[in-house]
């Protein structure tokens, strides 16, 4: 038999409509298990959407991973990333939220705390150039390149970027873009400077 719980958030996805979900996520703020469910759906989404890539049109040479689907709720640094076989442990594009909940959400190119900065920042450089500027790197950092998400889309734990992320059309879309545009300019960097498994 299902709980009240599980029978209110089966409730406001049956209905399929953005006023009954925009009402749930407002006056029914707390319900927890309605928002992990909203999350696990546009990350499944935008996997879905990525692997229709023509970027990724070789599939066995890309893995996505996403960290949201399990325990993620309330813990922090928890991502989704695009990662090529070819390239050394601990490099990904990657979305990461910084903070529990799935806030502080930004996008970069991650790698492995132990490496340096790649050949004088080139990378970072091409990508400040296409992206905008990033944020600032720690020599000891999980970033070669990275910046926060629009504020639109940075903090999803209130109720306007749940619905929007219930939407998901224009987010997967949005963050789609972003994961792709900076896998553009760091693909051939990655593959042709070394930073490849023997």
């Amino acid at each position: 038999m299902n709980s009240d719980k599980d029978v209110i958030i089966n409730y406001f996805f049956e209905k399929n409509s953005d006023d009954n979900m925009y009402i749930a996520l407002t006056l029914g703020y707390n319900i927890t298990d309605l928002k992990i469910k909203i999350i696990k759906d546009f990350w499944n989404s935008l996997e879905q959407h990525l692997r229709l890539s023509p970027m990724l049109k070789n599939i066995s040479d890309w893995q996505i991973q996403n960290d949201f689907q399990s325990d993620f709720w309330g813990k922090r640094y928890n991502g989704f990333r695009i990662l090529k076989t070819g390239w050394a442990d601990g490099y990904a594009i990657e979305i990461n939220a910084d903070l529990g909940n799935v806030n502080d959400l930004c996008v970069g190119v991650k790698k492995p705390t132990t490496a340096h900065p790649l050949d004088n920042q080139v990378l970072r450089n091409k990508l400040d150039e296409k992206m905008g500027i990033g944020g600032p790197i720690a020599e000891d950092g999980v970033w070669e390149w990275w910046k926060a998400l629009d504020n639109k889309w940075r903090y999803c734990d209130n109720a306007d970027t749940m619905m929007r992320l219930y939407q998901k059309i224009e987010g997967v879309e949005y963050m789609a873009e972003k994961m792709l545009a900076i896998l553009n300019v760091s693909e051939d960097y990655l593959d042709k400077t070394g930073i490849t498994k023997p």
